[in-house]
């Protein structure tokens, strides 16, 4: 089989090997090419009008990069003679077309020199570059480059009180034709996303928690992408009132053997609040307390019986020395028929039914608890995301309330 041999090194400087060079100096690399060619063959050459391709984007966003991409067709590579890479140059000609060639002075861009270039062009445009193909030096010119003249604008609010409806809308200014609008929000959190892909230009509903608008949208060909932030502010609600009223003793003991069995107080259970769940917008499935918790409940039991005369306990109260626990007598110091009526009244005062200078009830306490701390921030604030499962809003509002009348409330029970 006759075998014919190709022998190729890395000369320098003279750009073609002779055969005399083909053993290089020491440290330069030899590339060596064996064809074993036996009998006939039949060998196809396709030529390429146009040896390179280079993918551009029709358009771009004023102010926004742009990059090319620059192959050869038919998978022939980029390389000079007898070496496996070759240096791309690019050159952008700003306001050049196909059909009226302007090529002006060009604008750069002079950092690029490899198959891929992205720049920021000031104008539409041309680019024109050059590089090796299989050791053959071509040159072409790119697509023309559109930058848009329209953007796609998103306008939301900056802030909105919760509970109160946010609109975004998205336009084409100056001009153009704006379509495939998808919508989305993700909260402050960045945990939970909405989205909208109906296509509408403005996205509205009541918001229960701030975070970010996004948008995308086509606008003449050129897809694009803006985001706006959104804050939601809290509602200023009332403080919470105290309702201290009386009920009946009934649960109390007739036959008195402490003291804290003439009266006693305790805090209502929530019963009544209002919960809304937004149905479209930004916050489509989020829920918030619509309504400020208007009042707590504080009964007061006052054991009627236990007082009345005639009773076991009012039968006991015949006077007499005291005798305290350090054995020191006080005389008199027990109470009798006429103190009773006293003793109720403290009792009452005691437990938050009426007032008296100077002394600090159990609904005095409370009271000033919910004006001075004021719980209210507590429930204005409290919110749901959607799909949570096995527990929800109402659940937080009355843990939130077990929690007031706990902690600040504990020692009413007395």
């Amino acid at each position: 089989v006759p075998v014919m041999e190709m022998f190729f090194g890395y000369c320098v400087p003279r750009p073609y090997c002779t055969e005399e060079e083909t053993q290089p100096e020491p440290g330069r690399r030899l590339y060596v090419e064996k064809y074993h060619v036996a009998q006939s063959h039949t060998v196809t050459a396709t030529e390429y009008p146009e040896p390179l391709q280079i993918d551009a984007p029709a358009s771009v966003a004023p102010g926004q990069p742009v990059t090319l991409t620059v192959r050869g067709a038919g998978g022939m590579r980029l390389r000079y003679p007898r070496l496996d890479t070759a240096d791309v140059g690019w050159m952008w000609f700003p306001g050049d077309t196909a059909a009226v060639p302007n090529p002006g002075w060009p604008e750069g861009p002079f950092d690029c020199s490899t198959p891929v270039c992205t720049f920021t062009p000031r104008e539409g445009g041309r680019m024109l570059m050059w590089t090796w193909v299989e050791g053959a030096l071509v040159e072409a010119w790119s697509d023309v480059v559109r930058v848009q003249t329209n953007d796609m604008l998103l306008n939301c609010p900056d802030s909105v009180q919760r509970g109160i409806s946010a609109t975004c809308t998205v336009s084409a200014e100056p001009g153009g034709t704006l379509s495939k609008i998808i919508w989305e929000f993700t909260d402050s959190t960045g945990t939970t996303t909405v989205s909208d892909s109906s296509g509408r230009h403005s996205w509205s509903g009541r918001m229960a928690v701030g975070g970010a608008v996004h948008v995308t949208g086509e606008l003449d060909g050129l897809s694009l992408v803006k985001t706006a932030h959104l804050r939601v502010t809290p509602r200023t609600w009332q403080t919470i009132a105290l309702r201290v009223y009386q009920a009946p003793g009934l649960h109390l003991p007739l036959q008195v053997d402490s003291i804290h069995h003439l009266g006693d107080t305790h805090l209502d259970s929530l019963t009544t609040y209002h919960i809304r769940r937004i149905d479209d917008g930004p916050n489509r499935g989020w829920a918030y307390l619509e309504n400020p918790i208007p009042e707590i409940g504080q009964p007061v039991h006052i054991n009627d019986v236990a007082f009345a005369p005639g009773s076991a306990w009012y039968n006991l109260q015949t006077g007499g020395n005291y005798t305290l626990p350090s054995g020191v007598v006080v005389p008199n110091g027990r109470c009798d028929a006429h103190h009773i009526p006293t003793l109720k009244q403290l009792t009452r005062t005691h437990e938050g039914l009426g007032s008296s200078p100077g002394f600090n009830s159990h609904s005095d306490s409370f009271r000033w608890y919910l004006q001075n701390q004021n719980p209210q921030v507590r429930f204005e604030k409290l919110i749901m995301p959607p799909g949570v499962e096995g527990w929800g809003l109402g659940d937080l509002v009355e843990a939130t309330y077990a929690d007031v009348t706990s902690r600040h409330g504990g020692n009413l029970e007395a």
